[in-house]
Parts: structure tokens; sequence; C-alpha cells
């Protein structure tokens, strides 16, 4: 199954089936590796995922089938070849129908598990080894106000500033595995709840608002 690409090589997902493929933990794991510019055989796939060859074989090829990884050129003996990415990023862009937006429900609900996860670890290693630890973390939540326009311009910015250590030819010696997160999102009330209170009426859209009033807040790393 083909997916849409952007011109500078990110690929697009918006197939409801191809967002619940990739709800599942240890595909979340080998995709973050290999968009990050790892090419990795099936048993290195499995190391990183915590599971056996055979069982991450199975998840490369579910993969395979929408168009997110494909095989690389054989190294060293040749006797497995390697899996990389087939685009130099990847997107979610839900389609507007009630599959989509499920599909896109379970997705953010693995990664928002995955997110709280991998912070309460961080915050564990700086307990266990103090603040002037040699795996440095932060985590940088503000408002912002926004046009639209700047928004998008933002979210470029950021990738354009990211994408020289994730996609990394050669690592420099003593680098070391981290996660970067970053969200730009409308700071929308709860799902139904109303910025008028419990009684009041709810006027707010179903989604972003596109006028040039919308606030934004963003969410850095850790």
């Amino acid at each position: 199954m083909g997916q849409r690409r952007t011109e500078d090589g990110d690929i697009v997902v918006s197939d409801p089936r191809a967002i619940r493929a990739l709800a599942h933990p240890a595909r979340v794991a080998v995709l973050e590796r290999l968009f990050g510019g790892d090419v990795l055989t099936a048993t290195e796939c499995a190391r990183v995922a915590g599971l056996t060859p055979s069982a991450m074989s199975y998840h490369l090829r579910a993969l395979e089938r929408f168009g997110l990884v494909g095989r690389a050129d054989a190294t060293g003996d040749g006797r497995e070849r390697p899996w990389r990415a087939l685009g130099t990023g990847m997107r979610i862009s839900a389609e507007s129908t009630l599959a989509g937006r499920a599909a896109e429900q379970v997705l953010f609900g693995r990664m928002t598990d995955q997110l709280r996860a991998e912070l309460e670890a961080a915050r564990a290693y700086r307990h266990a080894h103090g603040p002037d630890n040699d795996r440095p973390s932060a985590f940088l939540m503000t408002g912002l106000r926004l046009t639209p326009a700047e928004a998008r311009s933002l979210a470029d910015a950021v990738s354009d500033l990211l994408e020289p250590y994730s996609a990394r030819s050669e690592v420099p010696e003593g680098a070391m595995d981290y996660h970067g997160y970053w969200v730009v999102a409308p700071a929308l009330p709860p799902a139904g709840g109303t910025d008028d209170g419990p009684d009041g009426p709810d006027d707010e859209p179903d989604g972003p608002d596109d006028g040039p009033d919308a606030p934004t807040t963003a969410a850095g790393r850790s």
C-alpha cells in the first residue's frame, strides 16, 4: 500500500488501517530507530523491541505492507538483509471519518502511554543519580500566541532544527539514544468541557480553529 510523500521525503500516513498498524509498542520503538536513520536487521530490531526475531519479522512485514519500511541492500555476509525506513520522516494525518478518528485515538493513546513511561524513567534516573548526571533530560511546556501561519512555520523550523541529529550518517563518539518530543497544538478545552463552565454553552469547534486568534501550546523535549 503506497503512502503520500511530501516534497522533503516525509511519509504522510492517513489511511486508518495504516495508523492502527502503528499502534503497537514494538512497531513504535523500531520505527523510531529506522526513521532516525538506522538500518537494522530483524534480529537487531528484535533487540530494540524486546521480541524474538520471528515475532519482529511479522511486525516488519506488516509495516512493509503499509509502505513504511523496506529491505535495504545486504551487508556483511549477506545472510540477513536489513530493513530501512522508506522516507525521511513520518507524519500522521488521519482521515476525517469515524474510522480515521478512532485509529488516531488508538495511536495517540499508545504514544501517550509511551511518553508517560519514558518521562517517569527519566525522572527516576535523575532522582537516583542527581541533576548533574550523565544522561541529562529536560521538559518544557509553555503557552504561545501564534497565527496559523506562524504555527506552521514554527513546526517546520523545529523539524529543521532536529533533522541533523535524527538523520546522522556518522554518530559521534559518546552519543546515546534519546527520545525527542515536540508538540504544537491549539489550546482547546478538554473533550466534553467548555470555556464557560459546566453550565455555559459550548461554542468550541470540534477541530483546530484556523482563525487568527487561535492560541497554541507547545511541549518540548525530554
